[in-house]
């Protein structure tokens, strides 16, 4: 009749997944899972006394990773990759064929960013992810010399969300094999609806927007031919046909022919005004008629 805990766990006696009593001095029992961390064990009787033993069982968090993007990045180093997976904690370190990475971020359990140091030419290599336990998970990634796109502007940023508007997109980094993709992902680039683009110059891209979801949709710019890739997150926004964006016009109501009220509201204002004109007119003459002593 006792139970055991740990962590978010509850250990029953006889139950399935419970614990089981060998004898008064032993209890066995096999973990479930469990969340990460230190915890207490404790055993409570069917009286409800219970026993503690403080920290006594360790739940390590071993990382897993779900996927990397973008998986291919420029040799110079700096571009910014989006790890997601699981178990993502502080103190983690992060290496690529042996180089340890400088510019990683825990952003939650589940997401990890990184800026890459510069690395040779080449790959996949194995990217590692290691906790502070020492436990691991690995993924691939390939450095090129090739400048990662990035993307500094999108002008114009709204359009129909029938599609057919034109913009221009400013940057770096683009080539012949640059295509836009609208609505991708921005943790791992999956998704999305391509744009037809034209590639202006390495600093220039122009591309026709297609038809899409209103609201606010993430523009990424991709290569093709190497696999690098940037996206900027709510980078264009879609607008239905009836959207008031600034412009259009109002109804005005317009007046109809003034009542006798307000006829003679209008009249009596000016008669009042007349008459002071004219007791202002009369004031001097007044004056000139008092004889003098």
């Amino acid at each position: 009749g006792v139970r055991v805990v740990i962590g978010n766990r509850i250990y029953r006696d006889g139950d399935a997944n419970g614990c089981q009593v060998v004898d008064a001095n032993t209890i066995t029992l096999t973990t479930r899972s469990t969340i990460a961390g230190s915890h207490d064990v404790v055993v409570i009787d069917p009286t409800g006394v219970e026993g503690r033993d403080r920290d006594a069982y360790e739940v390590a968090a071993v990382p897993t990773i779900a996927s990397v993007f973008p998986s291919v990045g420029a040799s110079a180093g700096g571009t910014t990759l989006r790890l997601a997976g699981e178990h993502f904690v502080p103190g983690m370190v992060v290496d690529i064929d042996g180089t340890v990475q400088t510019g990683v971020a825990i952003e939650s359990p589940q997401r990890m960013r990184i800026v890459t140091s510069p690395g040779v030419p080449g790959g996949p290599y194995v990217l590692t992810v290691t906790s502070p336990r020492g436990d691991t998970a690995e993924t691939a990634f390939t450095y090129v010399l090739q400048p990662d796109p990035r993307i500094s502007s999108i002008a114009p940023a709204r359009g129909d969300r029938s599609g057919g508007t034109t913009v221009t997109i400013l940057g770096t980094g683009f080539d012949a094999n640059s295509r836009v993709v609208v609505g991708a992902g921005a943790a791992n680039g999956a998704g999305g609806v391509g744009a037809a683009t034209a590639f202006v110059d390495a600093t220039t891209l122009r591309a026709t927007m297609p038809s899409f979801a209103v609201g606010p949709a993430n523009v990424m710019v991709r290569n093709a031919g190497t696999g690098q890739a940037s996206v900027v997150e709510s980078g264009f926004v879609y607008t239905s046909e009836d959207q008031d964006d600034g412009g259009g016009c109002a109804a005005v109501p317009a007046p109809g022919p003034p009542s006798w009220r307000r006829a003679l509201g209008g009249a009596g204002w000016i008669l009042v005004l007349l008459l002071v004109a004219a007791i202002q007119a009369r004031r001097p003459f007044a004056a000139a008629a008092i004889p003098r002593a």
